[in-house]
């Protein structure tokens, strides 16, 4: 009666369930709710930006395309900051450097979006 010992199952029995396709769907679902924020966010911040063309901050046409560009370029960066986010959901071996990724990419987007704020008025 030689008889093999029987393996165990990391995943404790149950072999339904894979944590690769629960990682998968979590990370889309990160990336979704992240660019949707980020949509929401800057639908509200441009029209701040439109009621505040006559209120007084006295920019000319090139200081307010500069500033519109600062903030378009600090949101784009955050998207792909949450892309990256997303990803490192299901890439467990990247998953450090995504992560590193990420926020680098969001302290940049944050960085470039509240200098919009200060250069327009330096040009």
């Amino acid at each position: 009666m030689n008889q093999e010992p029987k393996q165990s199952n990391p995943n404790g029995g149950n072999r339904g369930v894979s944590n690769r396709g629960v990682n998968l769907v979590l990370g889309i679902f990160f990336t979704i709710g992240w660019i949707a924020g980020l949509c929401y966010l800057g639908l509200f911040v441009l029209m701040a930006d439109a009621m505040s063309i006559g209120g007084g901050m006295g920019f000319t046409q090139t200081k307010w395309d500069a500033f519109l560009i600062l903030q378009l370029v600090g949101f784009v960066l955050a998207a792909i900051a949450g892309i990256l986010a997303g990803a490192s959901f299901y890439c467990p071996g990247h998953r450090k450097r995504l992560a590193a990724l990420f926020g680098w990419l969001l302290l940049a987007g944050v960085l470039i979006f509240i200098s919009s704020f200060i250069l327009p008025g330096l040009l």
